[in-house]
């Protein structure tokens, strides 16, 4: 449990000086001043992108820390839903370029590996 909390201050730590994360925090006066959206739904909307990241960070820090993994094993390794690990592999994948596929196992799960240039959580 306490090796958990570690990572969760960690991955917290490492989101926050995220270039991405500081960007959203920082549009948050204008995003509320344009009206598009309540207080109450821009609090919703930054809890969600940091928890996501959150959540992504963590995924690519095990796949660095144990090598390359499975959806299954991921979502044993974080007691994270594999539905989530999957939505979460996708946009590392596609959107942020941070895994790759590397192979797949005989019972069928593809094996992920955090990518060479992802250097950062």
């Amino acid at each position: 449990m306490q090796n958990f909390k570690r990572k969760m201050f960690e991955a917290a730590l490492s989101v926050m000086s995220d270039e991405r994360v500081k960007w959203i925090i920082g549009q948050t006066k204008s995003i509320a001043a344009s009206g598009k959206l309540s207080p109450e739904e821009l609090d919703e909307l930054v809890k969600k992108i940091i928890s996501d990241e959150i959540e992504r960070w963590l995924i690519l820090n095990e796949l660095k820390e144990k090598g390359p993994l499975t959806v299954k094993e991921l979502s044993e390794a974080l007691n994270m839903p594999e539905n989530k690990v999957v939505k979460h592999l996708i946009a590392l994948l596609s959107l942020y370029r941070r895994v790759s596929i590397v192979g797949v196992k005989e019972d069928g799960w593809y094996i992920f590996s955090a990518s060479l240039e992802s250097s950062g959580g």
